[in-house]
């Protein structure tokens, strides 16, 4: 396949790419340095009949050192174009050491390295030497003369024009002037061609202060077609730079839309404070689910909107007949109190600062603390001694907000696991959470086989029929990430007490309620990850196309 067919056959594709115009314009600019961007004409000759008319105004210029009439090929190019070296088509010198002690004269401007950008010149600041009129002269700058850095980022070149052809130039910049009518644009792509795909390090000196040499310069090889040629590759370019332009602007405006549609629809979710209005808020936000999710960068974000919405209970409508949730919490406390009496669970005094009202919840919904609906089987504060192999630890580091990392891997003996779980067994469909070290990660349980919890971890295992799911859901919104806050302590290592833990209270539904707004969260999260694995994917396909393209034509 050639890069015009897989330009062809996959440009659509490849605008998905985020850098897709960078990677377009590399290959625009590689093809016209390839000879495919404008076809031949017979009539303007070949690089050969130019490298002879550079030749004859080579001869009476000094020749700089390691250049030479024929380059080395870095390429194929066409059969009528010739391979030459920078130094051989140009007349350069570096510029003027600047030395305020010995320069005499008059006050002259002139361009540093830092002046010089790709292709465009940033004349904000502008610094000023003396120089007599006489050796002016040699650093003076004529229209269509390339600058080209000699430090700072090597190899950036910019064309001078009307804006600075009044300037001098320092030292940390060469002035390459070309021969035999050379389009400078040409010789300025080229140089940004080999910057971009890594070539021109090569001739670069130094290792932490970088610097392209004249002598690295003049010996660079160089693809030389005829000069009417070079001026439609030239012209060729910069109209399909200019339509990489109207992408990005495209890309950009698109963009915006995009972010202020999202803004829009997670603000009106939020902002909804009647049926009606969630009910038209939610319409809207599913309308355009596809193009909020566009963005890998917004599934954080919009994950939590769903489970702020969800702990509101705005994601399902209550089933008017259902056990209303004060009946749960009667059968968890007769159990709780069970578990009290057995002396296999505790609870904390109840303090102020901790109450709710009813009425700010749902009908048939009700707030509890977390000590009436779950045991807390707590480790925390000690670390029991670990070994290489044996019963699976899990510590606060492996416990991530929905799921549980098996890395990284630690174990105790497994002589010591029962003397050490002392306090209970998570089991399946219990909570891990952590309390410190990250502060508020919380995660089901779903392995069968045993393991040991170490310090920093707290089993939250419910007292009655509570649907674990739902409060998972409960203790990883933004609504809950507040209430840790309020109630956390230190200063590097923020971590919340288990006394101050057991007395937060959570709102709790209906049980059939409950499963509902699981489902539904489970059913919302899980189409949002299927959207983001599919532009994931989508995007990744499309850098694979570009950079095959890229592969084929550098």
């Amino acid at each position: 396949m050639t890069v015009e067919q897989l330009l062809l056959g996959s440009f659509d594709a490849m605008l998905e790419a985020p850098p897709a115009s960078a990677r377009l314009r590399l290959l625009v600019v590689d093809l016209g340095l390839r000879g495919k961007l404008v076809s031949h004409v017979a009539e303007e000759g070949s690089g050969q009949d130019l490298l002879g008319r550079i030749r004859s105004e080579r001869s009476v210029r000094p020749r700089p050192e390691g250049a030479k009439e024929r380059g080395e090929p870095l390429h194929a190019i066409p059969a009528h174009w010739a391979w030459t070296t920078f130094g051989w088509v140009t007349d350069s010198r570096l510029g003027k050491m600047l030395d305020r002690a010995k320069n005499q004269g008059a006050p002259l401007s002139y361009l540093r390295n830092t002046n010089v950008q790709w292709f465009r010149f940033d004349l904000d600041d502008i610094a000023e030497m003396r120089m007599d009129e006489r050796e002016a002269e040699e650093y003076r700058l004529h229209p269509g003369d390339l600058l080209i850095c000699e430090g700072g980022e090597p190899g950036r070149v910019a064309i001078v024009d009307e804006s600075v052809r009044h300037l001098v130039f320092q030292k940390a910049l060469h002035r390459s002037r070309p021969l035999g009518g050379v389009a400078p644009m040409f010789l300025a792509y080229f140089l940004w061609r080999e910057a971009q795909v890594g070539r021109l390090e090569s001739a670069f000196t130094g290792s932490t202060i970088r610097h392209l040499t004249g002598k690295s310069l003049a010996r660079y090889s160089v693809p030389l077609p005829p000069v009417e040629e070079q001026c439609r590759i030239v012209a060729r370019v910069a109209h399909l730079w200019r339509l990489c332009d109207d992408l990005d602007a495209f890309q950009r405006a698109r963009e915006q839309a995009r972010s202020q549609l999202r803004r829009a629809c997670l603000a009106s979710l939020a902002a909804a404070r009647t049926d009606d209005d969630f009910i038209e808020a939610w319409s809207r936000t599913s309308a355009s689910w596809e193009v909020i999710a566009d963005d890998p960068n917004c599934a954080p974000a919009i994950k939590q909107s769903i489970l702020q919405l969800a702990v509101q209970g705005r994601l399902v409508r209550g089933e008017l007949d259902a056990e209303p949730a004060t009946e749960l919490m009667r059968r968890s406390r007769v159990e709780r109190d069970r578990r009290l009496a057995s002396k296999v669970t505790r609870v904390t005094d109840d303090s102020a600062g901790y109450e709710r009202d009813d009425s700010e919840l749902p009908e048939g919904w009700t707030w509890a603390p977390l000590q009436d609906l779950v045991q807390f089987i707590d480790y925390r504060g000690k670390t029991p001694e670990k070994t290489l192999s044996g019963i699976p630890l899990i510590t606060a580091k492996n416990i991530r907000r929905g799921w549980i990392n098996p890395e990284p891997r630690e174990y105790i003996a497994k002589a010591t696991y029962g003397s050490w779980m002392t306090r209970g067994f998570p089991k399946v469909g219990d909570i891990l959470f952590t309390t410190e070290a990250p502060l508020g990660n919380a995660a089901l349980v779903d392995a069968t086989t045993p393991f040991a919890l170490a310090q920093r971890t707290i089993c939250l295992s419910p007292y009655a029929d509570l649907h674990t799911p739902f409060l998972l859901t409960v203790l990883l919104s933004p609504w809950f990430a507040e209430e840790l806050e309020r109630r956390a302590t230190g200063m590097t290592a923020t971590g919340i007490k288990a006394s101050k833990l057991r007395l937060i209270r959570v709102p709790v539904p209906p049980v059939c309620e409950q499963q509902a707004i699981a489902a539904r969260v489970e059913g919302l999260t899980g189409h949002l990850d299927r959207l983001h694995d599919a532009l994931v994917n989508r995007t990744r396909a499309a850098e694979e196309l570009s950079l095959a393209a890229t592969r084929l034509s550098l």
